[in-house]
Order: structure tokens, then sequence, then C-alpha cells
């Protein structure tokens, strides 16, 4: 494909997905046509992950619901989520001015002037949108236990999304120009570069897109523990494998998967209010990373909270704040302590906070989700602003 058109057929489908999700606030409730397909309306958090670029490369906690499906049916699945992520370490001292920025960056573009050495811990220039297109199949086992696989494609493009976010940033009074902004003013809008060195060592340096690469796949079992009772709620155990499709030492599968296994095991919760119009869910556990590099973490711990408003059988309209550890180490050493002021981690190893506000509807025969995520902490190691659309649809065989 001409990469010309990447960025056209992005904006179309994005384009899209906003329509159909300014349209379903709109709607009235629609009328229940398909009793027993509404019997199965999926109600539970709504299954998006971490999209950091970064993070994409390995295993990270699905959102989904304690309860696992009949015996015999299955559920297929789509999603899309188009991330926007801009980081920029080097941002207050101005040294990474666009020019610079478009002329390629090497590791002499961040050493410390002062000293002549080489900044010491993590450095980022990231300015990248993401594109994930997974699809998920779950199928329902005896024993109320179940089973799923999920596979992606990704792109990694400058996208189309730059602008919009400094708009918003404009209308809110949030200044591009400084670190609440993330210094987006001082760089080009909707380009490609993906920069994350340490000690003076590249990890990525990459400046070309690319588009529909196939990701590692994720296969899941579940198993329902609990039936929720009037005070207990639903409980269930969760296990993940992500299995490595392919190496990951070229361009470009290095920057979407770690070329090696991970494993994660989840504990889910469920409790229903008022006749279920109102369902709260807990969600965590750890995930264990197969790394190579010593650069990223080994594991990382996930909390979600998640409340469900279930206020029209057809409909329903969700919260969820996911509290995640990072992918970076928590400190880094300081290069001397004379110069400890000039060492730069921007937070990077602070946990991440996401808010995702989302809706769910049914339009037979279809389930369809929208909804949006955004980076409430701010501190530099996660996504900035996220879109998503999806559509599932549940059978017998």
């Amino acid at each position: 494909m001409d990469r010309r058109f990447i960025p056209l057929i992005m904006k179309i489908l994005s384009g899209f997905s906003f329509f159909l999700f300014s349209a379903l606030f709109l709607l009235p409730a629609l009328p229940v046509s398909h009793a027993s397909e509404l019997e199965e309306f999926d109600l539970g958090p709504i299954r998006v992950r971490n999209q950091f670029p970064i993070s994409l490369r390995f295993l990270n906690m699905t959102p989904d619901t304690p309860i696992t499906l009949p015996e015999n049916t299955y559920t297929l699945s789509y999603q899309m989520a188009i991330g926007n992520t801009f980081i920029n370490t080097r941002g207050e001292s101005g040294d990474l001015d666009p020019d610079k920025v478009k002329s390629g960056l090497e590791e002499e573009d961040f050493i410390i002037e002062e000293i002549q050495q080489p900044r010491n811990g993590f450095n980022m220039y990231v300015d990248v949108e993401t594109y994930r297109h997974s699809f998920r199949i779950r199928r329902g086992l005896p024993f109320h236990t179940e089973v799923g696989l999920e596979w992606a494609l990704l792109s990694f493009t400058g996208g189309f999304m730059d602008e919009p976010i400094e708009q918003v940033h404009d209308l809110t009074g949030v200044s591009n120009a400084k670190e609440d902004g993330g210094f987006r003013s001082k760089s080009d809008r909707n380009r490609f570069d993906y920069y994350l060195i340490r000690n003076n060592r590249f990890i990525f340096q990459e400046r070309k897109p690319f588009a529909m690469q196939i990701g590692d796949p994720v296969f899941t079992f579940k198993w329902h523990v609990y039936q929720e009772t009037t005070f207990l709620p639903h409980a269930s155990l969760q296990i993940a494998y992500k299995y490595p499709w392919d190496g990951a030492d070229k361009y470009p599968r290095h920057l979407i998967s770690s070329g090696r296994r991970d494993f994660g095991i989840y504990y889910l919760f469920a409790k229903s209010f008022l006749k279920k119009q109102w369902n709260l869910y807990l969600q965590g556990g750890k995930t264990l990373i197969d790394r190579q590099e010593k650069d990223f973490k080994n594991f990382l711990s996930h909390l979600l909270f998640a409340l469900e408003y279930h206020g029209t059988p057809e409909r329903s309209w969700l919260i969820q704040l996911t509290h995640q550890s990072s992918i970076f180490p928590s400190h880094s050493p300081p290069l001397a302590n004379t110069y400890r002021e000039f060492v730069i981690d921007r937070g990077l190893g602070q946990p991440t906070d996401v808010l995702i506000l989302g809706i769910k509807q049914f339009i037979f025969p279809f389930i369809y989700t929208f909804g949006f995520a955004e980076d409430i902490n701010q501190t530099r190691n996660e996504i900035d602003f996220l879109v998503f659309f999806g559509m599932e649809r549940n059978f017998k065989i």
C-alpha cells in the first residue's frame, strides 16, 4: 500500500467512528425486537487495553467481566483504537527544535552541554499516532470456564490528532508551550518520530511509519469461581499468555513485539445494584514480562475500577479508571552527585492513571462500543488521548 494514503484511510475510519459515537448519544432508546439477543447484553468493562506505544510490545491486562459465556456460546469482536502520544523530555530546554528533529536525532543531541556528558537515565522524543485493530474470539466451556484468543494489526503513523488536541488545550487554558501541554507548540504537527534513549544508548531510533503489521497473539483462560449473591460479588480468575508470532530483531517488528513470551494472572469481581441497573467492577493482578533487554521492568501491577449504568435494555454508560505501574524502572542511578540536577527522569517511573468514558449500544445483531481515554496524571509515560470503536456478536453452534 502506498504510504501516502495511510493518513487519509485513518481519517476516514476515525471520522466514521466519531459520527456513530455522536449519533448514539442523540438517539432515543431503540425498541426491543430481539429479546433473546438482548438477554445476552454484554455487561462489563470496555475491553480496551493499554495503548502506550512502548507497552504495545508486551502483554497487558485487558478489562473484562468475571461472568463467563454459557457452554458452546461464542463471541466474535472487533475493536479499533486510535491513540495519540507526544513526549519530549527535552521540551523545557528547547534543544530539539523542529529543524533538528526533521534531520534526525543522534546520541549527541542528548548530551548535557554544561559538562559534555550523556544525560543519565531515560530520555524520549516520541511523536506517534497508533492504530490498533484487534480481533477476538471467545468460547464458553463446561464448569463456568471460558477461553479466548486475540490478535491485532498495528500501525504507527504521524496521524492527524495533533491539531485538535492543541485546540482543546487552548480552549481549556493549557499552554502547549509548557510541560502541562507537552511542549507541543515547539514541534511540528502530525510527524512520526520515535526516539527512546537510555544512558546515551538508543533503544528505539525510528522515523519511518508503518501500517498493518501483525502483533503477537494473546490466549486467555477464565474460570468463574463464585456466583453473585445478595451480599457477595461475582468472582473469577483469569490467566493470559502472549506468544511471540515472529522475531523482534528487525524493523518494524521490534516496535510492536518484544519477541518473548509474557504471562499474566488477574482477579475479577463484579457486583450489581438496584435491579442490575448499576454494576461495579474491580479487576487487578500482575503481568510478568519475559524481557530480553534490561531497560524495562519484568512485571507490571494493575488495578481497575469501573462503574456501569445499564439505563435501558439496549444501552449502558461506563466510567473506568485504570491504575498501572510504569513500564520503566522506578529510579535511574545518578550520573554524579555534583550534577544530580541534570539527571532527567520526568516521572517516567511513576504509576499511570487512565480515565475511560464509554457507551455500549445494542443494535441487532451487534453490540457496539464507543468512547475515549485520557491520561489524567501526565507523568509522560502514558498515551495522551485515545478514541475507540468496537462491535461484537454472540452466537451458538
